[in-house]
Protein backbone atom coordinates (compact mmCIF):
# COMPACT_ATOMS: atom_id res chain seq x y z
CA UNK A 1 0.00 0.00 0.00
CA UNK A 2 1.63 3.19 -1.00
CA UNK A 3 0.15 7.07 -0.10
CA UNK A 4 -2.30 8.53 -2.12
CA UNK A 5 -1.13 12.21 -1.86
CA UNK A 6 -0.10 12.00 -5.82
CA UNK A 7 -1.86 14.69 -7.70
CA UNK A 8 -1.98 16.14 -11.17
CA UNK A 9 -3.28 17.86 -14.20
CA UNK A 10 -3.53 21.15 -12.37
CA UNK A 11 -4.58 24.03 -14.56
CA UNK A 12 -0.71 25.20 -14.47
CA UNK A 13 0.28 22.71 -15.77
CA UNK A 14 0.13 21.67 -19.65
CA UNK A 15 -1.90 19.15 -21.37
CA UNK A 16 -0.65 16.33 -22.25
CA UNK A 17 0.62 15.99 -25.78
CA UNK A 18 -2.50 14.49 -28.33
CA UNK A 19 -1.47 12.05 -30.69
CA UNK A 20 0.33 13.49 -33.88
CA UNK A 21 -2.00 14.96 -36.57
CA UNK A 22 0.39 13.25 -39.17
CA UNK A 23 -1.58 9.75 -38.12
CA UNK A 24 -4.56 11.51 -38.66
CA UNK A 25 -3.48 12.81 -41.92
CA UNK A 26 -1.90 10.01 -43.29
CA UNK A 27 -4.73 8.41 -42.28
CA UNK A 28 -6.85 10.36 -44.60
CA UNK A 29 -4.82 10.79 -47.71
CA UNK A 30 -5.01 6.97 -48.09
CA UNK A 31 -8.72 7.47 -48.27
CA UNK A 32 -8.00 10.04 -50.64
CA UNK A 33 -6.20 8.18 -52.28
CA UNK A 34 -7.83 4.77 -52.62
CA UNK A 35 -11.17 6.35 -53.43
CA UNK A 36 -9.82 8.04 -56.32
CA UNK A 37 -8.60 4.70 -58.09
CA UNK A 38 -11.78 3.39 -57.17
CA UNK A 39 -13.30 6.41 -58.99
CA UNK A 40 -15.31 7.19 -55.97
CA UNK A 41 -16.19 10.59 -54.12
CA UNK A 42 -13.26 10.99 -51.67
CA UNK A 43 -14.86 13.55 -49.33
CA UNK A 44 -18.05 11.42 -48.07
CA UNK A 45 -15.46 8.58 -47.79
CA UNK A 46 -12.47 10.54 -46.00
CA UNK A 47 -14.86 12.19 -43.42
CA UNK A 48 -16.44 8.91 -42.91
CA UNK A 49 -12.71 7.18 -42.15
CA UNK A 50 -11.71 10.43 -39.94
CA UNK A 51 -15.54 9.81 -37.83
CA UNK A 52 -14.62 5.70 -37.75
CA UNK A 53 -10.87 6.32 -36.29
CA UNK A 54 -12.24 9.01 -33.83
CA UNK A 55 -14.91 6.55 -32.50
CA UNK A 56 -12.41 3.63 -32.47
CA UNK A 57 -10.16 6.10 -30.55
CA UNK A 58 -12.72 7.21 -27.67
CA UNK A 59 -14.79 4.09 -27.58
CA UNK A 60 -15.55 3.08 -23.78
CA UNK A 61 -13.64 6.86 -22.65
CA UNK A 62 -14.66 9.46 -20.69
CA UNK A 63 -12.47 12.40 -22.56
CA UNK A 64 -11.05 14.98 -19.93
CA UNK A 65 -12.88 18.86 -20.46
CA UNK A 66 -10.73 20.84 -17.66
CA UNK A 67 -6.79 20.90 -17.49
CA UNK A 68 -7.05 19.39 -14.19
CA UNK A 69 -9.79 16.89 -14.60
CA UNK A 70 -7.82 13.58 -16.01
CA UNK A 71 -7.84 11.92 -12.80
CA UNK A 72 -11.92 12.64 -12.60
CA UNK A 73 -12.46 11.54 -16.33
CA UNK A 74 -10.20 8.69 -15.74
CA UNK A 75 -12.71 7.45 -12.75
CA UNK A 76 -15.72 8.33 -14.94
CA UNK A 77 -14.45 6.14 -17.31
CA UNK A 78 -14.33 3.11 -14.74
CA UNK A 79 -17.06 3.97 -12.95
CA UNK A 80 -19.44 3.95 -16.85
CA UNK A 81 -17.82 1.58 -18.53
CA UNK A 82 -16.58 -1.49 -15.71
CA UNK A 83 -18.67 -0.82 -12.90
CA UNK A 84 -21.94 -0.04 -14.97
CA UNK A 85 -22.08 3.48 -12.88
CA UNK A 86 -22.98 6.07 -15.44
CA UNK A 87 -20.63 8.94 -14.27
CA UNK A 88 -19.56 12.17 -15.66
CA UNK A 89 -17.06 14.91 -14.72
CA UNK A 90 -19.82 16.98 -13.75
CA UNK A 91 -21.29 14.48 -11.48
CA UNK A 92 -17.86 13.56 -9.50
CA UNK A 93 -17.23 17.59 -9.24
CA UNK A 94 -20.62 17.41 -7.78
CA UNK A 95 -20.22 15.13 -5.28
CA UNK A 96 -17.12 17.17 -4.21
CA UNK A 97 -19.66 20.30 -3.66
CA UNK A 98 -18.26 22.24 -6.43
CA UNK A 99 -20.92 23.48 -9.41
CA UNK A 100 -19.81 22.42 -12.87
CA UNK A 101 -20.00 25.93 -14.19
CA UNK A 102 -18.29 27.15 -11.61
CA UNK A 103 -15.07 24.80 -12.06
CA UNK A 104 -15.42 25.24 -15.58
CA UNK A 105 -15.60 29.17 -16.64
CA UNK A 106 -14.74 30.49 -13.17
CA UNK A 107 -16.51 33.66 -13.98
CA UNK A 108 -19.26 33.95 -11.07
CA UNK A 109 -18.79 37.05 -9.03
CA UNK A 110 -17.11 36.27 -5.02
CA UNK A 111 -19.31 37.28 -2.92
CA UNK A 112 -21.56 34.49 -5.33
CA UNK A 113 -20.23 31.63 -3.39
CA UNK A 114 -19.46 30.73 -0.04
CA UNK A 115 -15.56 30.75 1.18
CA UNK A 116 -15.29 27.09 1.48
CA UNK A 117 -16.97 26.67 -2.13
CA UNK A 118 -14.73 29.37 -3.67
CA UNK A 119 -11.29 27.50 -1.69
CA UNK A 120 -11.66 23.98 -2.52
CA UNK A 121 -12.20 25.14 -6.06
CA UNK A 122 -9.36 26.97 -6.10
CA UNK A 123 -7.33 24.35 -4.05
CA UNK A 124 -8.58 21.58 -7.28
CA UNK A 125 -7.46 24.03 -10.37
CA UNK A 126 -4.08 24.75 -8.41
CA UNK A 127 -3.16 21.35 -7.05
CA UNK A 128 -5.15 18.62 -9.32
CA UNK A 129 -6.94 16.00 -8.20
CA UNK A 130 -4.83 13.36 -5.85
CA UNK A 131 -5.32 9.48 -5.95
CA UNK A 132 -6.62 10.10 -2.03
CA UNK A 133 -9.60 12.20 -3.72
CA UNK A 134 -10.00 9.71 -6.64
CA UNK A 135 -10.38 6.80 -3.52
CA UNK A 136 -12.75 9.05 -1.80
CA UNK A 137 -14.68 9.11 -4.79
CA UNK A 138 -15.04 5.45 -5.62
CA UNK A 139 -15.83 5.12 -1.86
CA UNK A 140 -18.77 7.30 -2.62
CA UNK A 141 -20.15 4.48 -4.95
CA UNK A 142 -19.82 1.89 -2.90
CA UNK A 143 -16.45 0.74 -4.23
CA UNK A 144 -13.32 -0.15 -2.42
CA UNK A 145 -10.24 1.45 -3.31
CA UNK A 146 -6.39 0.87 -2.76
CA UNK A 147 -3.60 2.93 -3.65
CA UNK A 148 -0.15 0.45 -4.62
CA UNK A 149 3.10 0.27 -5.15
CA UNK A 150 4.20 -1.97 -8.26
CA UNK A 151 6.89 -2.82 -10.79
CA UNK A 152 6.05 -2.51 -14.46
CA UNK A 153 6.36 -6.02 -15.16
CA UNK A 154 4.41 -7.00 -12.42
CA UNK A 155 1.49 -5.01 -14.56
CA UNK A 156 0.66 -8.55 -16.43
CA UNK A 157 -1.09 -9.50 -13.39
CA UNK A 158 -3.32 -7.23 -12.55
CA UNK A 159 -7.19 -8.70 -13.35
CA UNK A 160 -8.93 -5.61 -12.76
CA UNK A 161 -8.58 -2.30 -14.78
CA UNK A 162 -6.45 -0.17 -12.43
CA UNK A 163 -5.96 4.13 -12.51
CA UNK A 164 -2.13 5.03 -13.12
CA UNK A 165 -0.29 7.79 -12.34
CA UNK A 166 1.93 8.56 -15.24
CA UNK A 167 4.69 11.28 -16.23
CA UNK A 168 4.59 11.55 -20.07
CA UNK A 169 6.93 14.40 -21.29
CA UNK A 170 7.40 14.97 -17.52
CA UNK A 171 3.85 16.44 -16.89
CA UNK A 172 1.57 14.64 -14.36
CA UNK A 173 -1.06 12.56 -15.54
CA UNK A 174 -3.56 9.86 -14.65
CA UNK A 175 -4.52 7.39 -17.06
CA UNK A 176 -6.62 3.91 -17.03
CA UNK A 177 -5.08 0.90 -17.65
CA UNK A 178 -7.42 -1.11 -19.47
CA UNK A 179 -5.19 -4.19 -19.47
CA UNK A 180 -2.11 -6.08 -20.91
CA UNK A 181 -2.17 -8.40 -23.59
CA UNK A 182 -0.20 -11.07 -24.24
CA UNK A 183 2.81 -9.33 -25.59
CA UNK A 184 3.40 -7.09 -22.70
CA UNK A 185 1.88 -4.00 -24.41
CA UNK A 186 0.07 -2.02 -22.03
CA UNK A 187 -3.67 -0.53 -23.75
CA UNK A 188 -5.20 2.36 -21.97
CA UNK A 189 -8.12 4.25 -21.67
CA UNK A 190 -6.53 7.70 -21.55
CA UNK A 191 -8.94 10.39 -20.51
CA UNK A 192 -6.48 13.04 -22.98
CA UNK A 193 -5.81 10.54 -26.12
CA UNK A 194 -7.90 8.19 -25.87
CA UNK A 195 -7.76 4.57 -26.42
CA UNK A 196 -3.80 3.83 -26.48
CA UNK A 197 -1.23 1.08 -27.13
CA UNK A 198 1.99 1.21 -25.08
CA UNK A 199 4.84 -0.98 -25.20
CA UNK A 200 6.39 -1.98 -22.30
CA UNK A 201 9.45 -0.22 -22.36
CA UNK A 202 7.06 3.11 -23.36
CA UNK A 203 4.83 2.55 -20.20
CA UNK A 204 8.13 1.95 -17.95
CA UNK A 205 9.36 4.87 -19.23
CA UNK A 206 6.99 6.96 -17.73
CA UNK A 207 5.80 4.92 -15.07
CA UNK A 208 8.32 4.26 -12.79
CA UNK A 209 9.90 7.85 -11.35
CA UNK A 210 12.68 9.29 -10.09
CA UNK A 211 14.79 6.13 -10.10
CA UNK A 212 12.19 3.94 -8.94
CA UNK A 213 11.88 0.45 -9.62
CA UNK A 214 8.09 0.69 -9.16
CA UNK A 215 5.71 3.12 -9.92
CA UNK A 216 1.85 3.96 -8.61
CA UNK A 217 -1.75 2.38 -8.95
CA UNK A 218 -5.12 3.11 -7.77
CA UNK A 219 -7.16 -0.10 -7.42
CA UNK A 220 -10.96 0.35 -7.26
CA UNK A 221 -12.57 -3.31 -6.67
CA UNK A 222 -16.58 -4.00 -6.08
CA UNK A 223 -17.35 -4.04 -2.58
CA UNK A 224 -19.45 -7.81 -2.71
CA UNK A 225 -20.58 -9.17 -5.24
CA UNK A 226 -21.04 -6.73 -7.76
CA UNK A 227 -21.32 -7.36 -11.46
CA UNK A 228 -18.97 -5.96 -13.73
CA UNK A 229 -18.56 -5.30 -17.18
CA UNK A 230 -16.07 -7.56 -18.00
CA UNK A 231 -15.92 -7.56 -21.64
CA UNK A 232 -14.22 -3.85 -21.11
CA UNK A 233 -11.66 -5.52 -19.94
CA UNK A 234 -10.24 -7.30 -22.69
CA UNK A 235 -7.57 -5.65 -24.81
CA UNK A 236 -5.83 -8.68 -26.75
CA UNK A 237 -7.84 -7.11 -29.84
CA UNK A 238 -5.73 -5.50 -32.91
CA UNK A 239 -5.63 -1.89 -32.83
CA UNK A 240 -4.44 -1.36 -36.17
CA UNK A 241 -5.36 2.82 -36.48
CA UNK A 242 -4.58 3.42 -32.89
CA UNK A 243 -0.67 5.20 -32.80
CA UNK A 244 0.82 5.22 -29.54
CA UNK A 245 1.53 8.36 -28.11
CA UNK A 246 4.60 10.40 -28.80
CA UNK A 247 6.83 10.44 -25.70
CA UNK A 248 9.85 12.46 -24.83
CA UNK A 249 12.82 10.34 -24.40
Amino acid sequence: MVPLSTSCCAVRLAMPRRPSLRAVSLLAGGLIALNFLEGHSATANTIDGFRDWKALRDAGVVRQERDFSCGLAALATLLTHYFDQPASESDLLARLGLPDADVLTATRPAGDSAPAERARRQRLQERGVSLALLAALARQYGLRAQGVSIRPEALSRLSVPAIAYIEPEGEPHFTLIRGVDRHGNIQVADPSWGNRLFSAADFARVFSLNGSTAGRLLLVMPAGEAAVLSDWFAVDRAQPLIQRPHLGR
